[in-house]
């Protein structure tokens, strides 16, 4: 009965090792993913770019792969508040002190996707 019962043990840690192994493979490449569209977020306006990538740290971080310390985790989520309150506040400044217009200043944060909006309306269509 002791050998049945070890063996048995033996086959719950396996499938248990197997399943930790088969969700790290999942946050490996999802935390990849999420790196990969921040970087790409570094060139295209509508996809926020610091955050998605602070987010696939912490997915790496989270598999037994990739290990960040805790003052590590901090100092990037406060560089990326910084990055992102600068990328929210710098057009605002820059459009007030180069003489835009306060309608250009409320609407510089409208993303690239709803540009359609703008389009649609120059064709003559006053109804939306």
């Amino acid at each position: 009965m002791r050998l049945v019962l070890s063996d048995s043990l033996f086959t719950l840690h396996a499938q248990r090792a197997k399943y930790r192994y088969d969700m790290d493979i999942i946050w490996i490449i999802v935390g990849a993913i999420c790196l990969l569209v921040g970087l790409a977020g570094c060139f295209l306006p509508a996809l926020p770019g610091p955050p998605l990538s602070y987010v696939g740290m912490i997915l790496l971080h989270l598999t037994d792969k990739v290990q960040f310390t805790a003052t590590q985790l901090i100092v990037w989520a406060i560089l990326v508040i910084i990055v992102q309150v600068l990328d929210y506040l710098t057009p605002l400044i820059g459009t007030k002190y180069s003489g835009g217009s306060k309608w250009g200043n409320r609407h510089r944060h409208i993303p690239l996707p709803s540009m359609g909006h703008y389009f649609r309306s120059s064709r003559g269509s006053r109804h939306w």
